[in-house]
């Protein structure tokens, strides 16, 4: 429906209401609980009357070699909100639906013929869901140095200001044998707060370049609105390189990741004319409650995922007995196991 001279569209799926709002041309994506739809002050997902620069933030945020950047004064630090993502225009929504899945699939395309179809689909029963990006190259050969997996904007939604003491970012820190150290930050401490003219962007930015993909940090994200007790959370897809950016920009938040970009990873696609690209999958919950719940509805969902052969049922239970020998096993140090493997 309109609001003034702009568009919002809700799509329900289980437990999650997905929101699309239009301004200038331009569709910027967030999600919230179902049962909190109506408490969404729909003002904050325009920014209206913020300052004479504002844009909204695209919802799929990919780069190509060449782009210019907005004003924000992030140039070198990332390749968020490229010309190419500003550049792409709506152009029709679908819902696909049957008895395993409900899928919501957005396609956008810029003037020069590069396609994007933005995808949210949720398996039934569960109240996790997918996110991922398709593009499409109809124009002539171009290099991509950006693709997100997802991007969450508009945060929070149920503040008329944010008070970033009250939003909590959580990241699990990890290293080799040191893994899942949960580090819970409020936003306040990167100084997410707006500045006297409204300009400038704020970032922090998690990730892992080579071939430890939980170096440094595992590729989960998650954000916890403690007034309003919701809490929303990512997992991506992470096989090599990723990153994960928070950012605050014109009084909201911003959640967005996926393979690590050229500038962070080093990573460039050639697409030649009708060339596809698909990325990496990134898994969000959003729920009333806190990260423990979130984090809960992330796992039930993966478990799903898990696809054992059959001949596995019945295979004997093995033990590694490798880090109380270090590799040198004999009748004493592995006697003394075997009460514990019993």
């Amino acid at each position: 429906y309109m609001v003034n001279d702009k568009k919002i569209i809700y799509c329900e799926l289980n437990g999650v209401t997905l929101i699309y709002a239009f301004r200038d041309g331009v569709v910027t994506f967030t999600c919230v609980p179902f049962n909190l739809k109506d408490k969404v002050k729909e003002h904050r997902l325009y920014k209206d009357n913020w300052c004479q620069y504002f844009k909204i933030d695209p919802m799929v945020q990919i780069a190509r070699k060449n782009d210019e950047v907005l004003r924000d004064f992030s140039a070198g630090e990332t390749l968020y909100n490229s010309s190419t993502a500003y550049n792409l225009r709506f152009v029709k929504q679908e819902i696909i639906e049957d008895e395993t899945k409900k899928e919501v699939r957005t396609y956008l395309k810029t003037e020069d013929d590069f396609h994007v179809t933005h995808v949210v689909s949720q398996r039934k029963g569960f109240l996790a869901f997918e996110m991922w990006n398709e593009i499409e190259n109809k124009g002539n050969e171009c290099y991509i140095d950006r693709l997100s997996s997802f991007t969450l904007g508009s945060l929070s939604p149920f503040m008329d200001e944010n008070d970033p003491s009250k939003l909590i970012l959580h990241t699990l820190q990890s290293y080799w044998s040191i893994e899942g150290r949960k580090e819970s930050t409020p936003l306040s401490k990167y100084n997410f707060e707006d500045s006297w003219s409204g300009l400038g962007i704020k970032i922090h930015k998690i990730g892992s370049r080579g071939t430890m993909p939980s170096k440094n940090y595992h590729p989960f994200v998650a954000l916890e609105d403690i007034s309003n007790n919701v809490t929303w959370a990512v997992q991506i897809e992470a096989p090599s390189s990723w990153e994960i950016e928070t950012l605050h920009r014109y009084g909201s938040v911003v959640l967005t990741g996926g393979q690590a970009d050229y500038l962070y990873g080093h990573w460039r696609k050639k697409l030649n004319h009708n060339d596809i690209f698909v990325s990496r999958k990134a898994y969000v919950s959003v729920v009333e409650g806190n990260l423990t719940k979130a984090c809960a509805i992330l796992t039930r969902y993966h478990d799903n995922l898990l696809n054992v052969p059959s001949i596995e049922e019945d295979l004997p239970i093995i033990y590694n007995e490798y880090l109380h020998s270090w590799g040198r096993p004999n009748i004493t140090n592995v006697t003394e196991q075997l009460k514990f493997a019993k």
